[in-house]
């Protein structure tokens, strides 16, 4: 982490005298206070009236903030460049006992209250704290951090500190959905508040997100967002905030998606993959190859299947991080997307067995984790794809499939309740088009699935609001009538 200490040329030489007597000159810069460039960076101002910490805006450090003025020493100074180096330790011993000291000790101990924070600021930063504390470590109940947050934008001393509170409000809002609420006050504080850029900055990047998570949003004026985004890009690109680039260059890929602008996502998304690997970030870098993947497996769909096999590369370089022993949550979500893409990536006939082999491996490493006890919402979606993927196995290697098919869709269906209509009658669908499949033993087994299949496709019709679903399923009933007839007959 950049650490930055501006000052007056007068205090520079005493500033340097402080550093070195800690062996610190080559971890900071000390710039001179006349405007410095806006960069991604802890920046400590030091005059003869005192230290201040100016809000961080790059999202560098917890979003706690330190008294507006604290006393300029030697300890003092050096305790806060420790703090932020993450020599927290180091930083308390040399502190301890002072003002500053308490601070440092709520901000790392990871145990700070609500009384704790009360006893140690004073309003504004009091009422600040404690919003950021409730939301980020002390879990509490949405009215307690609604409350909370309220009284620190209420108590706010400054423009500036206001937005500060204000952007986390934001965040909590978009956690408990209320998208709307937040992109409408972060508009009103940009429209009514007079803000430093970044500060700008960084409030119309979370509009951004908030709207983006809209899933009604048509994105109307969808030219004016990409302007936005696009400036919002070039400030952190300019001031090397190279995290918060990456992280809107996803948001741009996001938004060109839903127009089908396929290269130029994948452009976004490319770029943002470069950044988390000049930053050293394997696991942001992994999440981006996730995407990647989403993004080329979607635009395979779409006509061009020649990105299947890089959907499957994008996946593959996720797996080098999301190791099966160190996130096996993500080791098997990607597993089980792996599998519907092995199942669908068009092949030559020789290499189709091979890829419905590794399909079917995929599978069960998803299914490994995804148990019917500990995940039944997601075991019952493995279920249903893999059950899918076995009827679009090639025809050679489906006769021993179709029985294991209808018994996976079965699984999915003890899920897939009618509490969960939609998915409960596509599962159903896909019953009915594996029992025309399937190698009847005798008639009396033949009448017992027709009876199950005509039950099937009525509960389609009785369950869901989708035209094609209830078309398909009145398909299925004249074509069994038409069964029923001919074994009559």
């Amino acid at each position: 982490m950049s650490i930055r200490l501006v000052t007056t040329a007068d205090l520079q030489p005493l500033v340097g005298i402080y550093l070195d007597d800690y062996q610190l000159r080559d971890q900071v810069e000390i710039i001179n206070e006349e405007s410095p460039q806006v960069q991604a960076t802890i920046d400590i101002i030091i005059s003869p009236d005192g230290i201040q910490v100016p809000i961080d805006w790059f999202n560098l450090t917890p979003p706690f903030s330190f008294s507006r003025s604290i006393e300029f020493t030697k300890e003092n100074l050096i305790s806060l460049v420790f703090y932020y180096s993450g020599l927290h330790e180091d930083a308390l011993n040399l502190s301890r006992d002072s003002e500053l000291g308490r601070q440092i000790e709520l901000f790392i101990s990871g145990s700070a209250t609500r009384q704790s924070v009360a006893e140690v600021f004073d309003q504004p930063l009091r009422c600040h704290n404690m919003a950021v504390l409730g939301l980020y470590a002390d879990a509490q109940v949405v009215d307690t951090l609604e409350s909370s947050f309220k009284k620190a934008l209420e108590h706010a001393e400054s423009d500036e500190q206001y937005a500060y509170s204000l952007l986390h409000y934001s965040i909590f809002l978009q956690d408990i959905g209320e998208l709307e609420a937040a992109a409408d006050l972060i508009d009103e504080a940009i429209q009514e508040k007079l803000l430093p850029e970044a500060s700008r900055i960084a409030l119309k990047s979370e509009w951004v997100r908030s709207i983006l998570l809209l899933e009604n949003h048509k994105l109307d004026d969808i030219d004016s967002i990409k302007d936005m985004m696009l400036d919002i890009r070039n400030f952190y690109s300019k001031s090397g905030a190279t995290v918060l680039e990456a992280q809107i260059l996803a948001e741009m890929s996001r938004v060109a998606l839903r127009n089908n602008h396929f290269s130029e996502a994948l452009t976004y998304l490319k770029k943002a993959e470069e950044l988390y690997q000049a930053e050293q970030l394997p696991e942001m870098m992994a999440n981006t190859n996730i995407s990647m993947a989403m993004l080329l497996y979607q635009w395979a769909k779409q006509g061009a299947p020649q990105w299947y096999q890089e959907a499957i590369k994008s996946y593959q370089k996720a797996l080098a991080v999301f190791k099966k022993e160190v996130a096996p949550d993500i080791f098997a979500e990607i597993h089980h997307q792996l599998g519907v893409i092995y199942a669908e990536m068009p092949a030559e006939q020789q290499k189709r067995a091979i890829w419905v082999a590794v399909s079917a491996s995929s599978f069960k490493e998803a299914l490994g984790y995804y148990t019917e006890q500990s995940f039944p919402y997601e075991y019952a979606k493995v279920c249903q794809n893999y059950g899918t993927a076995l009827l679009n196995y090639p025809v050679s290697l489906r006769s021993d499939n179709i029985e294991k098919a209808i018994e996976l869709f079965e699984k999915a269906l003890s899920i897939r309740t009618k509490d969960l209509p939609e998915e409960r009658a596509l599962t159903l669908l896909n019953y009915l088009e594996a029992c025309w499949e399937a190698n009847n033993i005798n008639s009396t087994m033949e009448s017992v699935r027709i009876d199950h299949m005509r039950k099937a496709a009525n509960e389609v019709i009785a369950l869901s609001k989708k035209s094609d679903f209830v078309d398909s399923a009145e398909n299925h009933l004249s074509e069994l009538e038409k069964l029923s007839s001919q074994i009559a007959n």
